[in-house]
């Protein structure tokens, strides 16, 4: 734990912060217990899902109820309620922009059903190999064509915390990733930005986090006054504005910094940036100029190499194979790949 801390503290010290604003509110009659949320940036729908409940609820953004359609799979607590964002093909069936998307991550690997919002039919579901019964939040990237999960912190150790990116018909998982060093995840949501970047919400968290789909840090963005225990969370790019919902029954409209703007690095614009030269056969990386280095980290956010000082080159000789971050002062992450 203290790794994870001297981490946490590290990557927080030259993050940028965001205030988000609350633009209003409303309590859904009859339900209590928030787990989910999704909104229809179309229609301007809310959908909600009561923990363990069996229906997904739909609201107008005063609060008027709208209608119902039943909940598939068994009732849950770790679920989201998502609205695509466009039109896609999911196991086969072309899925229509507006479908209700329903992830029940509660049923071992997570499970996502397309769902028809007006007749309640099921047009689809997708089986995938990733989670561990605790699925919580998910969504549907445009650009990579892919779904991105997260899972909670009950798991433990290497599985806690950890996104995944699912491809919607080989059921592949590309790749995987832990954010145990930023954020803990409970009761929570991921979403995709117009941006590509990922945001993640959680109930213990007073911030959402904002990351590229590598999982560098972007921005952490604060969550207003008198808002907690956020469970569920949807993004309306085009309006600046992010909805989100509570475990105390409350849905909140927030206004937003504008998630159409690409605010990060990509791996490549962060390596071109930097100017890293890798020597695969020696596990040394070379650096055009001298770089602030605070350290370097394995894919489960432990620090395997301190430096704190300026360096022109890292050896990673002596560690095995595979993905490491690198942590400047001024320019973030870089992904470093040792053969």
């Amino acid at each position: 734990m203290k790794i994870f801390y001297f981490l946490f503290l590290c990557l927080l010290a030259n993050a940028s912060y965001a205030q988000l604003t609350l633009s209003s509110s409303f309590n859904p009659v009859g339900l209590s217990s928030l787990c989910a949320l999704g909104y229809d940036t179309v229609l301007h729908k809310v959908w909600v899902y009561n923990c363990s409940g069996d229906s997904i609820h739909c609201f107008d953004t005063s609060g008027v109820k709208l209608g119902a359609v039943i909940a598939p799979g068994e009732s849950a607590n770790d679920v989201d309620v998502e609205i695509a964002p466009v039109a896609f093909t999911m196991a086969g069936t072309a899925i229509p922009q507006g479908t209700l998307l329903f992830i029940n991550g509660e049923t071992d690997s997570a499970e996502i059903y397309a769902i028809d919002p007006l007749s309640g039919l099921i047009l689809d579901t997708l089986r995938t190999s990733f989670g561990n019964s605790h699925v919580v939040g998910g969504g549907y990237s445009h650009g990579t064509g892919s779904f991105f999960l997260v899972q909670d912190n009950v798991p433990g150790a290497t599985l806690e915390n950890m996104i995944g990116e699912v491809n919607p018909m080989s059921v592949v998982v590309i790749q995987t990733f832990q954010i145990s060093a930023l954020f803990s995840v409970s009761y929570g949501d991921l979403e995709v930005g117009e941006n590509g970047n990922l945001y993640v919400a959680s109930s213990v968290e007073d911030s959402i986090l904002e990351l590229t789909t590598q999982g560098q840090l972007v921005q952490m963005h604060d969550l207003p006054a008198g808002v907690s225990s956020v469970s569920g969370m949807d993004l309306n790019c085009g309006s600046a504005e992010v909805w989100v919902c509570s475990t105390n029954g409350t849905v909140y409209s927030l206004g937003a910094s504008n998630c159409n703007t690409t605010t990060g690095f990509t791996d490549h614009e962060m390596q071109k940036s930097i100017s890293v030269f890798p020597n695969p056969s020696t596990g040394i990386f070379y650096f055009e100029h001298e770089m602030d280095l605070l350290g370097v980290f394995n894919v489960y956010g432990e620090m395997v190499l301190s430096a704190n000082q300026k360096v022109k080159s890292i050896d990673l000789n002596k560690f095995s194979s595979g993905v490491y971050f690198l942590r400047t002062v001024d320019k973030g992450f870089v992904r470093l790949i040792k053969y």
